[in-house]
């Protein structure tokens, strides 16, 4: 798991207002719209997005599942 990194606040918000804005556009999943992330581990995709579940690809192929932005941010991850 990656290690958390002190993100910024601004950097917090602009990941809680992407995440957010593609839940309430897309109200399922985030197919057409890929999100970059970055964590002291690497880059990743988000690629599933639920109300309660958030899937990250990353660059190596490993799928990791969140419960929610927090928990994507808690374990180091923000929008790049």
């Amino acid at each position: 798991m990656a290690k958390k990194l002190p993100w910024s606040d601004d950097l917090q918000n602009r990941t809680r207002e992407q995440l957010g804005l593609g839940y309430s556009v897309k109200h399922a999943t985030v197919t057409d719209q890929r999100f970059g992330f970055a964590s002291v581990d690497g880059f990743g995709l988000v690629t599933g997005f639920s109300e309660n579940s958030i899937t990250v690809k990353t660059e190596s192929g490993e799928e990791l599942r969140f419960a929610g932005i927090d928990a994507l941010l808690d374990a180091g991850w923000a929008i790049d």
